[in-house]
């Protein structure tokens, strides 16, 4: 789904073209788009440290998603040339980066309704995996035709919402009762869950 999303969204296209190559053509193994996927792919697989590339550049799934066989492909880019090619970024690089993501988001939006887009997805993915699919969305997703569909698709979801009055009259007690334990706990924190009961109009 991640590589299916990106492949759609073009964001990594998107990010690569607003970066330079200062290295020599001839002594090129892997390309910044090669290497940019790879870093983004892991971080969100849950692989933020450069340092779990030592046991990721041979991972079979992850060079699936860099277009490469899994078990004959050549492995993927190791941490030394990794965290050269994220220092070597420029802030006019980094600059442009944000635009492009921006551009990225946006045009995603304007696009391809959210609705439609996770119609697609969800059946595609129901084919290979029948078993449990689990949705996560940001809350620029949060409206009710989204909710409406995740609601009756069979799916587990978790969608991120935007601050509203309801909610928060709804995490009032929560908030207080976290403010108070990190007073007492500090430098330490607290993870609390609340949760409450969404009532459709006219109910």
């Amino acid at each position: 789904m991640l590589k299916a999303v990106d492949d759609q969204a073009r964001l990594t296209d998107g990010l690569v073209d607003a970066l330079t190559d200062p290295r020599e053509p001839g002594k090129i193994r892997h390309s910044l788009r090669n290497m940019l996927r790879q870093r983004i792919f892991g971080i969100c697989c849950g692989y933020g440290d450069t340092n779990d590339t030592a046991r990721l550049n041979t991972d079979p799934m992850h060079k699936l998603l860099l277009d490469r066989d899994p078990i004959d492909g050549d492995d993927l880019a190791r941490q030394p040339t990794l965290s050269r090619f994220e220092n070597r970024r420029r802030p006019v690089e980094l600059y442009r980066m944000g635009t492009a993501l921006v551009e990225t988001v946006i045009t995603a939006h304007a696009k391809v309704g959210a609705v439609s887009m996770i119609k697609h997805l969800i059946p595609s993915l129901r084919q290979t995996f029948p078993k449990a699919i689990r949705v996560r969305l940001d809350g620029g997703f949060s409206c009710p035709e989204v909710l409406g569909y995740l609601d009756g698709a069979e799916v587990q979801y978790l969608v991120g919402m935007k601050k509203n009055s309801v909610l928060e009259k709804a995490a009032e007690d929560g908030l207080a009762l976290a403010r108070h334990s990190f007073d007492k706990t500090s430098p330490t924190y607290t993870v609390l869950v609340t949760s409450f009961t969404q009532r459709k109009a006219g109910q």
